[in-house]
């Protein structure tokens, strides 16, 4: 009877509990339904801002994008949008913040969520010249064009522009742009590293490199026989994965990398190989004796020197981030070489290049208010 009577107990209290749970549980699966919409409202604004920057009709300082004007979204839900400036010019912080079912200061019905973010749209450099040079540049023989006189959509550019000196032998043809020299020596370092890329710069093209399966490290010999990717962002990185840390600016830096970080890509051989759509750029040095074209961009961060069958139609630049040259000179031009600036295919690689906007890496968090 004794047993009976605890047992009976026992099972009263269950019974109760699981009654109590089953009035408790669609409170809270409704919270949490409430919480997941809440957070896809947010989301929803972080949308509209990157279509909106996308098409240059957001201004931060007026509604909805200054976070005082609370968006509908139909009957779920809505946010409020801030677009706010990051820490580089191709940066913007996004504030959004999500309401479900609707916006309520008040009440136990309503649930809120907070994304802060970053997004950020390629760099561009806006290169100075068909061939730009932190540091001393050679140009030899009578076969070697550098040219920006064919296109100035972008303005005008110069033919060469460096930092250093340029020695030219056997009548190269170097012309620049309209009013623009043909060669602009001498440009103060400090004016010169606005047209290159910052580490941030350089992490990012990583990144897009990595997604595209266009990514390299360490030494590598392009040829017909080893061919580079043809189209988007070609990144050959350092053997670590790491970039340079040098100071202080300009040629000749001190930087703390390993000897094995210095690298060189070779771009070899007589036979020719698909024309590069995009942009190439090394975290290392270039050496090119082989036949190849490119329409886009060619950017070293050391040395690089041209001397096969190559044809470049956009720019090429050079910031010689560390002085590996056993000589004074730090790029040569030789050989049948012919640089054209175009501005559209150096900005965007045939129409290879990401032009949008896109969510920084690691800069995605939910905060509290």
């Amino acid at each position: 009877m004794i047993s009976a009577v605890i047992a009976l107990m026992l099972l009263s209290a269950l019974l109760i509990a699981f009654a109590v749970l089953s009035r408790s549980e669609p409170t809270i699966a409704g919270n949490q339904t409430r919480s997941l919409q809440a957070r896809a409202m947010a989301e929803s604004g972080v949308e509209q801002a990157i279509w909106a920057l996308g098409s240059s009709t957001a201004n931060s300082s007026t509604a909805p994008y200054d976070g005082s004007a609370y968006v509908p979204v139909g009957t779920l839900g809505g946010f409020f949008l801030t677009i706010g400036n990051g820490t580089a010019a191709n940066e913007k912080v996004l504030d959004a913040v999500g309401w479900s079912p609707t916006y309520a200061s008040t009440g136990v019905q309503t649930a809120h969520k907070h994304i802060r973010l970053t997004v950020t749209k390629i760099k561009w450099l806006d290169p100075p010249a068909a061939f730009s040079v932190e540091g001393n540049l050679a140009t030899n023989g009578s076969s070697l064009t550098v040219s920006a006189a064919a296109d100035r959509s972008c303005g005008d550019k110069n033919g060469t522009y460096t930092s250093g000196t340029v020695s030219s032998t056997a009548h190269p043809t170097i012309v620049g742009g309209g009013s623009a020299a043909p060669e602009m020596a001498g440009v103060p370092t400090s004016i010169f590293d606005q047209y290159t890329f910052t580490n941030a710069d350089l992490d990012m093209l990583k990144a897009l490199a990595k997604a595209n399966g266009t990514y390299f490290r360490g030494s590598q010999t392009f040829n017909s026989s080893n061919p580079w990717p043809t189209s988007g962002i070609v990144f050959v990185d350092t053997p670590s994965g790491n970039n340079w840390n040098c100071t202080p600016p300009g040629p000749g830096q001190t930087c703390t990398n390993p000897p094995s970080d210095t690298f060189t890509v070779s771009i070899s051989g007589s036979g020719s190989m698909p024309t590069l759509n995009g942009w190439l750029i090394v975290n290392g040095s270039i050496s090119w004796s082989g036949n190849a074209a490119v329409n886009g961009f060619v950017y070293s961060q050391n040395d690089i020197n041209i001397t096969g069958h190559v044809t470049v139609e956009g720019a090429v630049m050079s910031k010689n981030i560390i002085d590996t040259s056993s000589s004074s000179i730090d790029a040569t031009l030789g050989g049948n070489v012919d640089v054209a600036y175009n501005c559209s295919y150096a900005k965007n690689g045939n129409n290879t290049i990401p032009s949008g906007w896109f969510i920084k890496p690691g800069t995605y968090r939910e905060i509290s208010d």
